[in-house]
């Protein structure tokens, strides 16, 4: 090997050394730390690591100098190796392309003439700790051309130091401030949207304890959003005395059982006084190295407000007993006797034979028209909704063991609104929200009222009363809930309810005709009502319904 090519690899060479006795010590860290462990201990961490670590030892320049050569040239970094009087002695292709200046008048010049093209200060600033030790730095180059790049520039006395050379890195780190700039907008986004809608954010590091708030979760808890989030126990501390045990409870219980969860709890907020605030929680898909989730985030809202306005409506309805108050005791008194005389009735009827389905088929007529007897005295209403969802159910494919007992049971589906008041329940104007919401609680009255009993009439009439009111698309009430998970006796009564309504006469409208009405049902077509269903009643109601348009 010639000298010419031993002086051109040995900066090349000597970069290598550094970056491999680097790596020399960590692997020595990583072997200490695995001594204590056995090898079965070590054969896991490596399967789940996915590879094997494996260092190689660096050949001597003089026998592989093409090697270091290419491996140097192929590298991402701008690489340069400097002589103690700062001249470069080596600089691979990339260095030249990030200064912007060609390669051949970058090797053999000193670098103070390079800088005073570029960005001079800065990197002599640079050289000079790193003859005292490595250093590091970023800032904006500018180039030969007169652009700037943003970079990182590191600086080290070579592994043969005794020459006192110097061995330098820039790396271009645009793609990464441009990163950078795109998460502060984000961010900057999240936290105004956050603060509009007043739902402040966290992540909790269940190792390390450590919590990262959002600038909402601080104003929330009335806390500088410049400061740091407090650990868990010293938030616990300011949470109300009888509200913090249940909330440790909940946040151990997620961590065993790894699920979400919603608490609701009062906290001492530093100039509000006690608010109340709701916490979703869940953890993030990353794991710790025992495979447990290593962090958990959420949300957080204060709904003081909302709760207050809750009390207020619950007191507004509880001030709603004034001259009816007896009226409406004796009749769930009633209700209550009858469902007792129903129940006993029922107990007795099942020694006996075909008589058991006839009577207890008129019992739950009687009660059907004790229950309309309060807005519905001629008991159509009644006949029309049993004759129609049993032949709806009949149409729709249901079991024909189904077929009688949704006729008996689908007639009362509003029983109850016998707890409803009749200053609610029979006004002839539009309801307000307050009254409204009283009268949404009907469907979870009945179910209630009708629950519980021996008679499979009765049990199916307590689903139809929970949830005829349900809405396909999940806006209805009393839970939301969408598609099949609604029960399909529910969708049906839901169908045949709203057309025998619309086609009645109201104090507050006339009927409908029923080509209006079924218009109108068809426009509420997978949003109300289940479509299937809808078109079955489509072609129902023509034989059904046809001697009682209005």
């Amino acid at each position: 090997m010639s000298e010419r090519q031993t002086a051109q690899s040995a900066p090349s060479y000597a970069l290598l050394t550094r970056l491999h006795a680097k790596a020399s010590a960590e692997l020595a860290e990583a072997e200490a730390a695995l001594a204590a462990v056995g090898a079965s201990e070590v054969d896991a961490l490596i399967t789940r690591s996915g590879r094997h670590v494996e260092l190689l030892t660096l050949p001597e320049p003089d026998s592989h100098p093409e090697f270091f050569r290419t491996l140097v040239a192929a590298m991402q970094e701008g690489a340069a190796s400097l002589d103690a009087g700062g001249t470069v002695l080596y600089a691979n292709a990339r260095l030249a392309e990030l200064l912007g200046i060609a390669l051949e008048r970058i090797v053999g010049r000193a670098l103070g003439e390079l800088a005073a093209d570029v960005s001079g200060p800065e990197v002599r600033r640079l050289l000079a700790q790193a003859s005292r030790g490595p250093a590091r730095t970023s800032l904006e180059l500018r180039r030969g051309d007169g652009q700037t790049m943003p970079v990182e520039v590191s600086a080290a006395p070579l592994l043969a130091g005794e020459r006192g050379e110097l061995c330098l890195l820039v790396t271009d780190v645009t793609l990464k401030r441009l990163g950078e700039a795109r998460l502060r907008r984000e961010r900057a986004a999240l936290d105004q949207a956050q603060a509009i809608g007043g739902v402040g954010s966290w992540e909790w590091d269940l190792d390390s304890g450590e919590s990262r708030w959002s600038a909402e979760q601080f104003r929330l808890h009335g806390l500088d959003p410049a400061g740091i989030a407090p650990p868990q126990q010293e938030y616990a501390a300011r949470v109300h005395p009888e509200d913090r045990a249940a909330l440790l409870a909940s946040w151990a219980d997620y961590g065993r059982q790894r699920r979400e969860g919603v608490d609701e709890y009062r906290y001492e907020h530093p100039t509000l006084g006690t608010r109340t605030l709701r916490m979703h929680s869940d953890f993030l898909a990353a794991q710790a190295d025992d495979g447990q989730p290593a962090r958990l985030a959420g949300t957080c809202q204060d709904v003081t407000d909302e709760r207050a306005a809750q009390s207020a409506l619950q007191a507004a309805v509880a001030r709603d007993v004034t001259e009816r108050k007896r009226r409406e005791l004796e009749q769930q008194t009633l209700m209550t006797r009858m469902r007792s005389m129903i129940v006993e009735r029922t107990r007795e009827l099942r020694s006996t034979t075909g008589a058991l389905e006839v009577a207890e088929a008129e019992i739950v007529r009687r009660l059907s028209m004790a229950v309309e007897w309060r807005d519905d005295d001629t008991g159509q209403h009644i006949d029309r909704v049993s004759r129609l969802s049993g032949e709806l159910a009949r149409r729709a494919g249901l079991a024909p063991e189904l077929w009688e007992p949704m006729r008996f049971a689908s007639p009362l589906h509003d029983a109850g609104k016998v707890a409803i008041p009749d200053a609610i329940l029979l006004k002839p104007g539009r309801l307000t929200p307050q009254e409204r919401a009283v009268m949404e609680t009907h469907a979870e009255l009945g179910y209630e009222l009708l629950r519980g009993s021996a008679s499979p009439i009765l049990e199916l009439a307590a689903t139809i009363a929970r949830t005829h009111h349900e809405k396909y698309d999940g806006s209805g009430y009393p839970r939301g809930l969408t598609g099949d998970d609604i029960p399909i006796e529910g969708r049906i009564v839901a169908v045949v309810d709203v057309f025998d309504a619309l086609t009645s006469d109201r104090v507050y409208r006339p009927a409908f005709s029923v080509e209006a009405a079924l218009s109108m049902m068809v426009a509420d077509r997978g949003t109300h009502f289940d479509p299937r269903l809808l078109d079955v009643f489509l072609e129902t109601v023509g034989d059904v319904a046809s001697g009682e348009a209005r």
